[in-house]
């Protein structure tokens, strides 16, 4: 139907129009489109600075700009040309505002909303704000629990997250059939979080893409901290989480925290490895928060080479145990020792043996180790037989730019 009637809007014009007043009433139209889509740049770049782009426009606003006023000044010309152009470009206007307002408006809404299907919330932030994507009834309580440990330590909330993957091939609309079964999952959620003590909120999106929909999630819901459950290992090659896992956490703009859950209801013992950096600092600012709802006892360790020279060992002494001290007026059974070892990743796998849990943070290697949590945690992730925290803190703009550049070289090395 709109070919049919944009075929006879533009015979209409062509039959009662000079063909030189239609022509320059086209040019007019797409001279203003191009103004708009350089106004448009420049706002969205101020007022969603970290939206992802698929272009790029060098020396923004300045460029910009120099193209609205060469396009003014064309437009200024086109006047002279041929007025009742200008007066046919602004019927139009005046006509597409109104098809907009009266019509088009009410269908964007209902695309918009077609791709959030459920939610419960509050409707402001309250405070700190973690993300819980769910998927499996079966993880629900432990993701939960961890959850709320951490909600209760910040006087924050949580927000379970369910999303309904739809293949490419089929519209988004589609996903809704099977939003019934995730609601039981944030009922449980819900459920859940009330007897830990904490605020639930849920959200169910349907979408093409999982990444997107978390990515897209922890930015509009000024997420600080997200919370992620992992099987252990990964079927697919050249991964380390598995496609989607390494992509979230790859892209997230908040806090990450990955579990390998390993009977959690049994962590009685958290082996504490500690290196110094912010992701080491972060580890250790999250674990008295899950020692206290688990009712564990912590141990801080810091592996060094055999050969370390005394005095070098008592820096790493000093480091232990001003991380006991820390932990000791939040933890009732804290101690810290330091591990000799060849490597650091065998000696914290060893000693993960005796421990029920271990909270890691990213390590601090080089900038190709780093692209996740780096590679000492996710070799301990993937070989460790009991839980595993991984913990990582969020990386600046430019640093998470030039990881992303490096993880899809990889990925595509990997997939050859």
């Amino acid at each position: 139907m709109a070919v049919f009637i944009s075929v006879f809007l533009i015979l209409l014009m062509a039959v009662m129009l000079p063909i030189e007043d239609v022509a320059v009433a086209a040019d007019i139209m797409f001279i203003l489109l191009f103004i708009q889509v350089n106004w448009t740049l420049i706002s969205l770049r101020k007022k969603k600075s970290r939206l992802k782009r698929s272009f790029r426009v060098p020396f923004v606003p300045v460029v910009p700009i120099i193209a609205i006023v060469l396009q003014l000044i064309l437009g200024y010309f086109l006047f002279y040309l041929s007025p009742v152009a200008w007066l046919i470009a602004l019927i139009w206007l005046v006509l597409g505002v109104l098809l907009y307002y009266l019509y088009a408006r009410g269908r964007e809404k209902e695309r918009a909303e077609a791709q959030i299907v459920y939610e419960e919330k509050l409707p402001v932030k309250t405070g700190y704000r973690i993300l819980v994507p769910l998927a499996h009834p079966d993880h629900v309580d432990d993701l939960i629990q961890m959850a709320s440990a951490i909600a209760r330590d910040r006087k924050g909330e949580i927000l379970a997250l369910g999303i309904v993957r739809v293949p490419e091939q089929l519209p988004v609309a589609e996903g809704r059939r099977f939003v019934t079964e995730f609601k039981g999952i944030m009922e449980k959620a819900m459920k859940s979080g009330k007897r830990h003590g904490v605020v639930v909120n849920t959200l169910i999106r349907i979408g093409h893409h999982v990444t997107r929909a978390i990515t897209d999630t922890i930015k509009e819901r000024d997420i600080d901290l997200m919370v992620m459950g992992w099987k252990g290992f990964s079927h697919t090659r050249g991964s380390v989480f598995g496609g989607i896992l390494d992509d979230v956490v790859m892209n997230a703009e908040c806090d990450v925290m990955m579990i390998k859950m390993v009977h959690l209801e049994k962590m009685k013992s958290i082996l504490l490895p500690t290196s110094g950096g912010p992701n080491a600092c972060f580890a250790l600012e999250l674990a008295p928060a899950i020692a206290e709802t688990y009712g564990s006892a912590i141990m801080v360790s810091m592996i060094v080479p055999p050969d370390t020279k005394p005095e070098v060992q008592a820096v790493y002494q000093q480091r232990v145990d001003e991380s006991v001290d820390y932990l000791r007026d939040k933890v009732k059974k804290v101690e810290g020792k330091l591990v000799k070892a060849r490597s650091i990743s065998s000696g914290i796998l060893k000693l993960t043996e005796s421990f029920d849990a271990c909270i890691i943070g990213a390590a601090r290697e080089g900038l190709m180790q780093q692209m996740l949590f780096g590679s000492i945690p996710e070799k301990i992730g993937r070989k460790g037989r009991h839980t595993v925290i991984m913990v990582k803190k969020h990386q600046g703009a430019l640093q998470n730019l030039i990881s992303r550049f490096f993880h899809r070289s990889t990925e595509r090395v990997g997939k050859r």
